[in-house]
């Protein structure tokens, strides 16, 4: 497994912002739990992640899955 986010199993925005550009606009949904883990300064996994282009307010990829958020938060920018 290499070190850093392969783009191709996320989608792009039209206008071609990535899940991994500065720009994206990341939301992150927990449960209580994980905002209580969250609180305490402990790394939490969100059950939701939503990605919107702030160029065209396009919300282009939402994740669901938990390997696939697992795996997006592992290598997600820093």
């Amino acid at each position: 497994m290499s070190n850093h986010l392969d783009l191709s199993q996320f989608k792009s925005c039209s206008c071609g912002l990535t899940v991994e550009d500065p720009d994206c606009i990341v939301k992150s949904e927990y449960t209580s739990f994980g905002w209580f883990l969250w609180s305490m300064g402990t790394t939490a996994i969100p059950k939701k992640i939503s990605f919107t282009c702030p160029n065209c307010n396009l919300n282009f990829e939402t994740l669901t899955d938990k390997k696939i958020i697992k795996y997006y938060t592992y290598y997600r920018r820093n």
